[in-house]
């Protein structure tokens, strides 16, 4: 596909905020030249155009570079941090009051949520398996509430890496700091308190505002769980919670290990199969509306259904995409996917910069998509002759593959597990999956939600049965921790494998057309 030079400039400014992002020195800005191949892998036979994209490319990726630059904070100015720091010296506890800003999650014996105390965020992790009735009622904690936290303010370790030769791990630091989050507290005393005068009177307009709204939206949430928990079995519905909510804190760890195992853990990772669903469905649903009217209203429920997840970055650029796709196709204009993945990460970027290296949900989604974009068409839907009916199981087959062949580095290094028998379970599951979802919304509806749930507990006990079955069959999976050079070598091992397989691609479209 030949990029605009609008379109190369946005891509260079991703590649500006990943790079300066993955190297954290000012040196990154001696890489641009590294966005000269971007700009002639895409170019025209036209000089002028071609001089053009040089320079979107130029300076696209030092805007994206001097974006990321200023927007590091300075996190010794923060003032928790200031006595999180004073706290490792002298092993004092702390006590802090401020709002519940997320929506708390229950995982096993763990309640975690982020604290706003005075405009700064702070991590609450508490274990309450021994004491679920000390303090409060932690199961209803709600986002907005008014809390006091008494315990000792820890700071993130630090991880370190190499580009040459240290072995990835998680990077919780960084992973903290995309968010904001540079401080937490473990296993502190917690008290729900209520806002004095004074403290309501030192919220602005606007924070005040935000809080009711994201109040009402997570309370709406909660509703939809209780709900959903109330006319479904278990685990069933903490299942039926991961794919409709992607909030899999409930879901069994024995059901997790089978999805990672058989390839189904993307079921669990709301993104754009979601986003298509609701759009589908609501095209149906609305189909009665004048064209703006209707994707006015499949807009607004999209929104909602953002809002209600939690607005994670990889359903925000399965939404924009969503949104955009939707508006070019009602209005008869034909879009690139993609120029929309490119504005979609795009907008995402400029948002937080700092998701798109340290999100690795986010990459997977991208990659993923990528996968349907450029090797789905060469592995089934290139070869469907007109006249013919696509086959709906080789289409699934294909697109498993295709997204797992553009995934598979990602998946080797950080989640050390490639399952072998995913085409298969994805056929299988996808489908039933795709089913269940909608029918789990259905469920919910009040009045008429008890008429679906039978339907979809049928289709959610399927779905983890045959998890189940496949995850039991001998070598489903390998195990990549064991492979020394490539983990060592794991940035290496990336480009290198990216490197080849758009070496392919490029070959094998090219002999597409020639024949």
């Amino acid at each position: 596909m030949k990029l605009t030079p609008f379109y190369i400039g946005l891509f260079s400014f991703l590649i500006g905020v990943f790079l300066y992002d993955f190297l954290q020195t000012p040196l990154v800005f001696l890489c641009v030249f590294l966005v000269f191949p971007f700009s002639y892998f895409f170019t025209h036979t036209s000089t002028a155009i071609y001089e053009k994209k040089v320079w979107a490319s130029i300076v696209g990726f030092l805007c994206g570079s001097l974006y990321l630059f200023f927007s590091l904070p300075n996190i010794d100015d923060f003032t928790i941090v200031k006595i999180a720091k004073t706290a490792e010296d002298t092993g004092k506890s702390s006590e802090l009051s401020g709002y519940i800003n997320t929506f708390p999650k229950i995982k096993e014996d763990k309640i975690q949520f982020e604290v706003l105390v005075d405009e700064e965020k702070l991590l609450v992790q508490k274990y309450i398996q021994y004491n679920r009735n000390a303090e409060v009622n932690y199961e209803k904690l709600q986002y907005g509430d008014f809390i006091h936290v008494s315990g000792r303010l820890e700071l993130p370790e630090k991880t370190q890496h190499s580009i040459f030769v240290d072995i990835p791990e998680f990077q919780y630091d960084r992973f903290l700091a995309k968010d904001g989050i540079f401080v937490l507290m473990k296993n502190p005393i917690i008290m729900l308190e209520k806002e004095t005068s004074e403290e309501r009177r030192e919220d602005s307009w606007r924070e005040h505002t935000m809080r009711n709204f994201w109040k009402y939206i997570f309370s709406l949430r909660r509703q939809f769980e209780e709900n959903i928990k109330q006319k479904l079995a278990y685990p069933e519905n903490e299942y039926a919670l991961g794919i409709t909510l992607g909030d899999e804190s409930g879901i069994p760890q024995k059901i997790i290990e089978d999805f990672n195992t058989t390839g189904l853990r993307h079921l669990l990772a709301l993104s754009g199969m979601n986003i298509t669903i609701i759009i589908v469905f609501l095209s149906g649903l609305f189909f009665f509306l004048p064209k703006i009217v209707r994707i006015l209203c499949i807009t607004f429920f999209i929104f909602v259904f953002v809002m209600l997840t939690g607005a994670s970055s990889s359903v925000v650029r399965a939404a924009v995409m969503g949104v955009v796709g939707i508006i070019a196709l009602q209005s008869g204009r034909k879009l690139q996917p993609l120029h929309v993945l490119i504005f979609a990460l795009s907008c995402i970027t400029i948002y937080n910069p700092f998701l798109l290296y340290s999100d690795i949900s986010l990459q997977f989604s991208v990659l993923a998509v990528l996968g349907l974009m450029y090797i789905e068409p060469l592995l089934y839907s290139g070869k469907v002759k007109s006249g013919k009916k696509k086959n709906e199981l080789l289409q699934v087959l294909s697109a498993t593959l295709a997204a797992q062949i553009a995934v598979l580095p990602l998946m080797i290094v950080f989640f050390e597990q490639v399952s072998l028998i995913s085409p298969i379970t994805n056929l299988l599951v996808v489908p039933i999956s795709t089913l269940a979802m909608i029918l789990v919304f259905a469920t919910a509806l009040p009045f008429v939600g008890w008429v679906f749930m039978p339907f979809a507990y049928f289709l959610l006990h399927s779905t983890l049965f045959i998890a189940e079955i496949f995850a039991n069959i001998p070598n489903a999976s390998i195990i990549t921790s064991g492979y020394e050079t490539i983990m060592h070598h794991h940035i290496l091992f990336i480009l290198l494998y990216y490197s080849i397989l758009i070496v392919v691609l490029q070959f094998l479209y090219r002999r597409k057309k020639s024949v």
